[in-house]
């Protein structure tokens, strides 16, 4: 995935960089990592791919992120 795919998939589901942390279990220095240019690991880009189409939903994620934390 490159940047300009996740900058899609954010202005598309009105995603900020707050909601990828908590969708993601990502700091925010990850997501403006990924927002300068650099890597996007692809099981990220798979969940992003997945939520941008559909199949995954908002508090599903931050609800599994959550859960995966503990």
């Amino acid at each position: 995935m490159t940047t300009d795919q996740l900058t899609a998939i954010m202005e598309r589901n009105s995603l900020t960089v707050p909601h990828l942390e908590t969708l993601l279990g990502v700091s925010r220095r990850t997501v403006f990592y990924w927002l300068a240019g650099n890597p996007i690991p692809q099981p990220v880009a798979m969940v992003l791919m997945a939520f941008d189409e559909g199949h995954l939903t908002e508090n599903w994620l931050a609800e599994t992120i959550a859960s995966l934390a503990k």
